[in-house]
């Protein structure tokens, strides 16, 4: 159970710093683009072809852009800090998602997925163990104040040897006894009994945390499934979505210069961009991510899962 916690939490921390840095790139190349917006409009305004309102609305984008920027620094600083306590490695080059598909080719059926973690889930078995653990006790303390009868045997030999006035003596005895021993217990105020119903009701508990803790598992794998299941077909649409933002952003550009559009529409445009940008890489990380938990659901997360994921980075 450790083992597979310290994988997960070590690809989770490793795609952190990939998704902060990823995010401060398409936030700083934003930036840029705004500013020299905000230059054009500027030199627009001062010929008198765009008003003082286009100058200041661009103005405001730089600023919250610096602000976001200087936000997802701060992210990455974090991640990484996080990755190095995690891991004792240097963050320096982490890397990050390839271009191929982080979904599995073949998944398998959520019955299949559901009934191996039911059997192999490492806390599944623990809490097994210990209600196996808790009955014996039961069995215990009731066998301790119980009436027993045993059988009992003793065999006893006597010797004396010696001499005297009249010459050696020797006198031997035997004694030899079978016979069967009750042991009755003497009440102990009802201490016993209060101990036998205590550990009847931890046993019943552990019982119930054991269904509860398999409804939970089964919960995570068929949701971890689910996600998996959908995955291309939602970076599929992600991907879509990025390529009409990009279109947009070129009409609204050229829109503006024409002045069809204002300059709020094409900042917008540019930030819708950024954003399905964003909207994708997150996407295809936290599918890569699925992978993994949702063989840790199962309990079956090794270093095989750890190698296939390391086969998306670049």
């Amino acid at each position: 159970q450790a083992q597979q916690n310290l994988m997960l939490q070590t690809a989770q921390r490793h795609f952190q710093v990939v998704q902060a840095e990823y995010a401060l790139g398409v936030m700083k190349q934003q930036q840029q683009t705004v500013q020299k917006a905000a230059r054009e409009i500027a030199k627009r305004q001062s010929v008198g072809d765009a008003s003082v309102m286009d100058v200041q609305e661009a103005n405001a984008r730089v600023s919250d852009i610096r602000a976001q920027v200087l936000t997802l620094e701060n992210q990455v600083a974090m991640a990484k800090v996080a990755y190095q306590q995690s891991t004792g490695l240097a963050a320096n080059h982490i890397q990050g998602l390839g271009k191929a598909a982080p979904a599995p080719a073949q998944l398998g059926e959520a019955n299949t997925w559901v009934q191996r973690a039911q059997q192999q889930a490492p806390n599944l078995q623990i809490m097994a163990l210990q209600q196996q653990l808790q009955s014996q006790e039961v069995k215990r303390i009731k066998a301790a104040d119980a009436m027993s009868l045993n059988w009992v045997a003793q065999a006893q030999m006597d010797r004396t040897s010696g001499h005297g006035n009249y010459g050696a003596s020797t006198q031997q005895m035997g004694n030899y006894m079978v016979g069967l021993q009750l042991n009755a217990p003497l009440s102990t105020g009802g201490l016993v009994d209060a101990r036998e119903r205590e550990a009847l009701k931890q046993a019943e508990k552990l019982g119930y945390d054991q269904a509860s803790a398999k409804l939970q598992v089964e919960q995570q794998v068929r949701d971890a499934w689910q996600n998996l299941s959908t995955a291309a077909g939602r970076l599929q649409a992600l991907e879509q979505s990025l390529k009409s933002s990009q279109a947009r952003v070129s009409a609204t550009r050229n829109a503006h210069r024409t002045g069809a559009r204002t300059t709020n529409e094409w900042l917008g445009a540019e930030n819708d961009a950024a954003q399905a940008d964003l909207n994708l890489m997150q996407a295809r990380i936290q599918t890569a991510l699925e992978r993994l938990r949702l063989n840790a659901a199962a309990g079956s997360l090794d270093e095989a899962q750890l190698r296939e994921v390391n086969s998306l980075l670049q």
